[in-house]
């Protein structure tokens, strides 16, 4: 499983905020802080990575390569997230 600072680096790569109702300040708290800050933190980060799943299929197919070396795919990277979000200890 990834670590907290290999989560800032995947979140940095998806966070978005152009307004503070943005889905994607989600991911900016994880790259500004590399946690997870309570339940609704957490869904709201979930609900971002599952609408950004599609998105890294299609870098995929162009070939764009994921941030951390050790992911073959930026799916397998937006995966990983998940996993470390779900498991994450607040």
């Amino acid at each position: 499983m990834i670590d907290n600072h290999e989560a800032a680096l995947i979140a940095e790569q998806w966070h978005s905020v152009i307004t503070w109702d943005d889905p994607g300040v989600a991911m900016y708290s994880v790259t500004s802080t590399g946690k997870v800050h309570g339940d609704l933190h957490r869904e709201r980060l979930l609900a971002y990575i599952e609408m950004n799943l599609p998105a890294a299929r299609e870098m995929d197919q162009r070939g764009d390569p994921p941030v951390l070396e050790q992911h073959n795919s930026n799916v397998e990277e937006l995966e990983a997230l998940r996993t470390w979000a779900t498991n994450f200890e607040a």
